[in-house]
């Protein structure tokens, strides 16, 4: 079956009633999945993939964001989003473990085209998580992009000179078409459906873009307000970053009364940056650990923050990338809680005249402060910017971020000005 013209399905989805010019912005409205929080950055996406019949929600109306996106999933929005249908009768059978399952024919499809690969077992795996930059590669294939036109190394400081994906995340970066805000861009993290919802969106942008139609200079535009995002300011005070986000009508994309995980450290006096991450695994990793268990795997005594053979054997056991921050920006510490991903953050906490720290988790924040999950007691509170932003400073002082990976993980830092 010969593959869709890309430029001409994209003048069909663009006729519809979502105008691009909106789209970057659309808000919660465009679509009817009761889990995706108004405030949640992927609206903008999946109101257009919505509108667009591209994406569907579950019998329940939810859609589920946060969770993993598997490889059968991942391919059938590919192939609805370039305006395929293939017939169930042509494509089947085309691996192992792929017969006549729902995603059968839109993994077949795939795999005439060359857009996907089996294992040498003859398997597919449907059911493996995707990684980032096996989401951009295939994506890639798909929409027909010339990623040799890709020039100058990247920017990312673990895309390494003659790694398979390096040109098509440098295709992507040249674009402005990522979502990482980091030096660390960790190419092997699992993206949920989320995630897979914002490639696709900027990847129809682009074609459109690119397709000389009536609507190639919105496309255009909404390309460009989606990569302003990935640029901070290390200059601006916290006050000005939150004047202007509220300016913009932009806040924090997990809502404050998320029922983060907070377990409590009863029983650890000292051990406040491990129970952070723990509660802090729950939503990144979605895995629940007792404390126990996590002593036992990385060989922590219980008290302060892990040293690197602790870091190196939790990213091992558990699949982590672990991304320390110092002396991050307000810039970039409030775009990344908007972007909804939540961080260990260290706060000042006395004893007596000495400051020893605690290490709670950051989620959401608004004009009065930052909400966290506290180990101290087990709570969810907001704390003022004072005791975020210290001494009239406008960097933090350490943030710790996890990212679930496919193989691989390691423990990365990242210094600012300096």
């Amino acid at each position: 079956m010969k593959i869709f013209n890309v430029f001409v399905v994209f003048a069909l989805l663009v006729s519809s009633s979502l105008a691009l010019t909106s789209m970057a912005a659309a808000a919660a409205d465009g679509h009817d999945f009761s889990d995706v929080w108004e405030s949640d950055m992927v609206n903008g996406a999946l109101s257009y993939l919505y509108e667009s019949e591209v994406v569907e929600g579950y019998e329940d109306g939810t859609f589920l964001p946060g969770n993993f996106i598997n490889r059968a999933e991942f391919v059938k929005m590919i192939v609805v989003g370039l305006g395929a249908d293939p017939d169930e009768d042509d494509y089947a059978d085309c691996f192992d473990d792929v017969a006549d399952e729902w995603y059968v024919r839109h993994v077949c499809y795939a795999k005439e085209l060359g857009w996907v690969e089996g294992y040498g077992d003859g398997k597919y795996w449907p059911g493996a998580n995707i990684t980032k930059t096996e989401a951009l590669a295939l994506i890639s294939r798909a929409f027909e992009f010339d990623v040799e036109a890709a020039s100058g190394a990247s920017g990312y400081s673990d895309v390494v000179d003659g790694g398979w994906f390096e040109k098509y995340v440098e295709f992507w970066e040249q674009r402005g078409m990522l979502l990482e805000l980091s030096m660390w861009l960790s190419p092997h993290e699992v993206i949920t459906r989320g995630q897979m919802s914002e490639y696709l969106y900027r990847a129809m942008l682009l074609a459109e873009r690119e397709s000389g139609e009536d609507s190639a200079d919105a496309a255009g535009d909404a390309l460009e307000n989606l990569a302003a995002w990935l640029e901070y300011d290390e200059d601006l005070s916290w006050e000005e970053v939150l004047e202007g986000m509220s300016e913009d009508g932009r806040g924090g994309g997990i809502p404050s009364d998320y029922d983060f995980a907070a377990a409590s450290q009863t029983g650890y006096p000292y051990g406040c940056y491990g129970f952070a991450i723990k509660n802090l695994m729950e939503y990144e990793l979605k895995e629940e650990v007792a404390m126990s268990d996590l002593e036992t795997t990385i060989g922590w005594d219980g008290e302060w923050i892990w040293q690197d053979a602790e870091f190196e054997a939790f990213a091992e056991e558990y699949g982590a990338d672990v991304i320390f921050n110092y002396n991050a920006p307000a810039d970039f510490f409030f775009k990344k809680l908007e972007r909804g991903v939540p961080m260990v953050l260290s706060i000042p906490y006395y004893i007596g005249d000495e400051n020893v720290w605690h290490n709670v988790v950051a989620y959401s924040f608004d004009e009065d402060g930052v909400w966290i999950a506290d180990s101290d007691g087990g709570t969810r509170r907001q704390i003022g910017y004072d005791e975020v932003f210290l001494d009239g400073a406008d960097t933090v002082n350490n943030l710790t971020e996890i990212r679930k990976v496919k193989s691989g993980g390691v423990k990365r830092i990242q210094i600012f000005g300096y």
